[in-house]
């Protein structure tokens, strides 16, 4: 499999070392690792994702609220991981390309929950707008690159942070703040 750069939202520390370590034996990396719903919304602008994987029960915003918004703003293929029954599970608000993995799960489990979600977002961009995609894509190297700009006196996520941040208190969205500190406006 082809290394993925992952985004992984879980709010409980032993399962987001669990998820991570065995990330990275697939051989993936964890670009940034979000605590809180919110958190992983704002860092899945900030950063260019192939994977998603969303805890799906986390505080600020559920793991299913995070996944829905994340694909809207930038859709990427997303692993749901939870640690109840499917069952309990309500699906109104899952995005197109998603796979869900109860927890704990075994690394040939989540290699199988991966290769599902990439699937499944593979069908979608074949009936998604190619020009609607296109433009998420440029608006998000426009907004990894702002982040990257803001993470030469930084850490990446700490100049996330700051990328949104300047964004709330400007008013603007974040694209438009991004544009600005690429434009040296900001």
């Amino acid at each position: 499999m082809t290394p993925l750069k992952v985004l992984l939202a879980d709010d409980e520390p032993l399962s987001s070392m669990a998820l991570r370590s065995q990330l990275e034996a697939l051989g993936h990396d964890v670009v940034v690792h979000a605590r809180n719903g919110l958190d992983a919304v704002d860092f899945a602008r900030c950063f260019l994702l192939d994977l998603a994987v969303v805890d799906y029960r986390m505080p600020d915003l559920s793991g299913f609220d995070a996944a829905a918004r994340i694909f809207h703003d930038r859709p990427t293929a997303i692993v749901v991981v939870s640690g109840h029954p499917e069952h309990d599970v309500t699906y109104n608000e899952r995005p197109p390309a998603y796979y869900y993995l109860l927890k704990p799960a075994d690394l040939a489990a989540l290699e199988h929950a991966i290769d599902r979600a990439l699937a499944a977002f593979q069908d979608w961009l074949r009936n998604a707008d190619p020009e609607d995609v296109r433009r998420k894509d440029d608006e998000a190297r426009i907004i990894h690159e702002a982040r990257r700009n803001l993470a030469r006196d930084t850490s990446p996520r700490d100049a996330c942070r700051a990328l949104v941040a300047r964004s709330r208190q400007s008013g603007r969205d974040l694209l438009a703040t991004a544009r600005a500190i690429l434009d040296g406006r900001q």
